[in-house]
């Protein structure tokens, strides 16, 4: 009964995102918190939604968009040593969508999402690029196509 939910829960995790829903279920998850979205699959298995879970999910998209859309304007655009082209992005909020959008609309094979406040990076990649590898070696983890770091640095004094 849960394995199509578990379908697209890899299908997000793992970043191939085959299955528009997985990226419905992953919002819904941000949205709901951890204990909520459990609660919500242990008395409704179904990974289809709720007429107020599409209305949720609609607003949310939309605010998400917009928020993306300004960060995107800031990009910067790099090559790495490997010729791979690649996109860093200063901010703040969700990286996953973010970084999705970020390298198909640049051609990108990686992109870098930095959030200065939280202190920490996310690197999502095509499948070419070890976002692990790359990852580790700052301390952080995670998995080939998708990982995370913290971001360490002195903030000036004044």
């Amino acid at each position: 009964i849960y394995r199509e939910f578990v379908d697209l829960t890899n299908d997000r995790d793992l970043w191939l995102n085959r299955d528009n829903r997985s990226v419905q279920l992953a919002k819904l998850h941000h949205i709901y918190g951890d204990a909520d979205y459990i609660a919500r699959f242990k008395n409704n298995p179904s990974v289809v939604f709720t007429e107020k879970e599409s209305t949720i999910l609609t607003y949310q998209a939309k605010r998400d968009q917009e928020k993306i859309e300004k960060l995107l304007e800031k990009i910067e655009l790099k090559t790495d040593d490997l010729g791979f082209h690649y996109g860093v992005i200063f901010g703040e909020g969700d990286s996953s969508e973010l970084l999705h959008q970020a390298m198909e609309r640049n051609g990108l094979e990686y992109a870098i999402h930095v959030n200065l406040n939280a202190r920490k990076g996310s690197i999502r990649s095509r499948g070419n690029f070890d976002c692990a590898a790359y990852s580790e070696k700052r301390g952080g983890g995670g998995h080939k196509s998708a990982s995370g770091f913290p971001v360490r640095f002195e903030r000036p004094r004044f």
